[in-house]
């Protein structure tokens, strides 16, 4: 039978276990997949359903272990995350079964939107082939994966132009490049670090390597527009004779042209050919020649024939005057236009003062996703007027150049002043407050007061407006306003205290005096407790009060209390009411009593009770109350001539505030959990009853007899 119970016994603290067991989810992401890096700089996650469970619990920070503490939950099982810049994060989800939670399950979400640094690249002629090498780039996150490589005939390219050559993507510092090439030609490279996130970085300048050749002759091939831009001129010199040569041009729309054949025995030549006709585009120029010993100096070049201007937009700065402080991001989109696009060869950028000035170079701008961008430091600058200068070519040598008026004005130390003057009317009109909150706990409400804390609010709405437009010399006049109106509201009444009197009373009669105000005896020991505790005092003061031109005096009572730092916290305590049993010597009704706390009048009229959070404690402040008329001196006096004070029966009357007077409630106790608790127990002892009392037989049962009595 008592192994019988045992079992039982475990067998429902396992039920029981298992009733409050929630798992926890399992977390995936279809935008960073565990342990991988991504440039997505805004995350997806999503979980399978939990059996049982109502909602979800989450959070999303930098911090490894953070348990949600229920700001943030939800019903379904996918989330789309706030968007973050880069670093690692963590995203933290536990599920709730009621009030039951499980495990919190810690998701690492890696994100990297910059590039790796730009590689520095060289070129080398290795026979017929060109070795590269680079210095190792280096990425702040997620660290270089490998290195993108382009090839072309021709300087000045972008990586995307037509003709373009992707010879693939490397690991490593250096690759030699094999693939045919043409003797005593050129070859142009570019390189780009890749990293994990599959960010590119800023492409290297061009490197560039020509294939040898035996020719001694040193041919030099060039091409160029007329001025009016109808003929191409093409030009040949060499320093020595060219002994056999033919000359070729092939026009973008038109069949190969022979502007001479079999020529001999020349050092220079130059000719045109007429473009009536012609279509924009690449006009190969290409010579076969050969020196007299019979090498081979056949040389060639793609001459880029595109005579449209490049366009320029300003992206920033956009607006005329644009104004720029500290270091901003200059921003522009550079395009190649007309039919055939050479591409963009040059971008620079530029400033200067006055018209009369020269231009200062700010340097050569990156290629940020077809944008040119570059920071600029205007801290090094006056604050004045300047003009900023683009300037655009192409690679067939179309220049365009584009300005904009702009105003540096770096206004961190203005900014930083007048903000500390909007602060000190801010503390201005807290102290204006916090007077008005003692005049009304004393039932003084001054209308002068009230007017000069509007005038000088209105006064500080304009000065914060006023800086927020940037307009700092009306903040400044406007937030010196409202200083001087605020300080007017403080000196629009002055208080002074004509006389005082305390209450006096014996710590070992507080029981007594307590039973004499009608508290129930239950009540009696928890508030005499609180009473002791707290060191309360309660003192009349008779204040005499001066507004322009009114004097008139108000009887105060003071309500000290001198509580620990730590008791209020040690006994699980929230709040405290303060029950006063106010004499009709001193008010006739609780209607005749003002303060600046809310109060609730009890059944025995001028009783009152006020309810003191520990927000109220910890600031210190002391409870006041007054009459709400507006005495004489002779009358106002009189209560302490006439020791108004010590007509209060009993110290203010301390408990709980859900407590009213007689009936009992412990202070410091949550009942709900321990009704629970009881109420579970009940019903496991009614269970085990009735499994203990069914007669069951069992082959197994051991004779009571072997074992003795239990």
């Amino acid at each position: 039978m008592y192994l019988r119970k045992t079992s039982v016994l475990v067998f429902i603290f396992l039920i029981s276990a298992c009733a409050f067991a929630v798992s926890a989810p399992a977390v995936t992401s279809s935008t960073h997949p565990a342990g991988e890096w991504s440039s997505n700089r805004s995350a997806s996650v999503s979980w399978d359903a939990v059996a049982g469970a109502t909602k979800y619990e989450y959070a999303y920070d930098s911090a490894s272990d953070t348990i949600p503490d229920g700001s943030d939950f939800t019903t379904e099982t996918s989330l789309t995350l706030p968007a973050k810049q880069e670093g690692i994060f963590y995203f933290h989800v536990r599920s709730f079964q009621g009030s039951n939670a499980s495990e919190t399950t810690h998701y690492t979400i890696q994100i990297d939107s910059t590039g790796p640094k730009r590689p520095k690249v060289t070129a080398t002629p290795e026979g017929l082939y060109v070795r590269l090498e680079w210095e190792e780039s280096s990425d702040n996150l997620s660290g270089v994966k490998g290195y993108e490589i382009y090839k072309n005939k021709q300087t000045g390219f972008e990586i995307n132009d037509p003709g373009v050559e992707f010879l693939g993507t490397f690991t490593g510092t250096g690759y030699l490049d094999t693939n045919e090439m043409t003797e005593g030609r050129t070859y142009f490279y570019k390189v780009a670090a890749v990293d994990n996130a599959d960010n590119r970085g800023i492409i290297s300048a061009e490197a560039k390597a020509k294939i040898p050749t035996f020719c001694t002759l040193g041919i030099v091939l060039g091409a160029s527009l007329s001025s009016d831009k109808s003929k191409l001129i093409i030009d040949i010199s060499s320093a020595d004779p060219i002994y056999y040569s033919n000359l070729y041009v092939t026009p973008p729309n038109k069949p190969r042209e022979t502007l001479f054949s079999d020529k001999s025995d020349y050092n220079s030549w130059q000719g045109e050919i007429d473009l009536a006709g012609v279509s924009q585009g690449e006009i190969f120029v290409d010579l076969k020649a050969k020196e007299f010993y019979g090498d081979n100096c056949d040389t060639n070049l793609l001459f880029l024939y595109d005579t449209v201007l490049p366009t320029i937009d300003f992206i920033f700065p956009k607006n005329y005057r644009e104004e720029l402080s500290e270091t901003v991001t200059l921003n522009v989109q550079v395009q190649d236009s007309g039919d055939y696009k050479s591409g963009i060869g040059t971008v620079e950028f530029f400033y200067k003062l006055t018209a009369a000035s020269a231009f200062i170079s700010l340097g050569t701008p990156d290629l940020n996703n077809g944008y040119y961008v570059m920071d600029w430091n205007t801290l090094l600058l006056p604050n004045e007027y300047y003009t900023f200068k683009v300037s655009a070519s192409d690679k067939a040598g179309n220049t365009v150049e584009a300005e904009k008026p702009v105003w540096i004005f770096n206004t961190g130390e203005i900014e930083s002043d007048v903000n500390s003057l909007i602060f000190e009317a801010y503390a201005s009109l807290d102290l204006v407050e916090e007077k008005e909150g003692i005049l009304l706990g004393m039932g003084i409400e001054s209308p002068n007061m009230r007017e000069l804390k509007t005038q000088g609010i209105e006064a500080l709405e304009i000065a914060e407006r006023s800086f927020s437009e940037r307009a700092f010399s009306d903040a400044v006049e406007s937030a010196n306003f409202a200083k001087d109106f605020f300080a007017q509201a403080q000196s629009a009444i002055d208080l002074n205290v004509m006389g005082e009197e305390e209450f006096v009373f014996n710590d070992q009669q507080i029981g007594l005096l307590l039973e004499a105000v009608g508290l129930s005896p239950e009540l009696i020991s928890h508030s005499e407790f609180l009473i002791q505790q707290s060191n309360v005092s309660r003192k009349l003061q008779i204040m005499r009060v001066s507004d322009l031109n009114t004097v008139y005096f108000k009887p105060i009572i003071l309500i000290s209390f001198g509580f620990s730092e730590s008791f209020l916290l040690d006994n699980n305590i929230s709040a405290i009411g303060v029950i006063e049993y106010v004499p009709k010597e001193f008010a006739a009704s609780a209607s005749d009593i003002v303060s600046s706390r809310e109060f609730k009048t009890l059944k025995e009229d001028p009783t009152i009770s006020f309810s003191l959070d520990k927000e109220f404690f910890d600031s210190g402040k002391t409870l006041s109350y007054g009459l709400s008329s507006e005495l004489t001196e002779a009358e106002a006096m009189a209560f302490l001539n006439d020791h108004y004070v010590n007509k209060f029966v009993a110290p203010p009357v301390l408990m709980n505030p859900d407590m009213a007077p007689g009936v009992p409630i412990p202070i410091g106790f949550d009942w709900f959990p321990i009704v629970l608790g009881a109420v579970v127990v009940v019903l496991v002892l009614v269970l085990l009853l009735i499994l203990m009392r069914r007669p069951k037989k069992s082959k197994f049962e051991v004779p009571k007899k072997k074992f003795g009595r239990f």
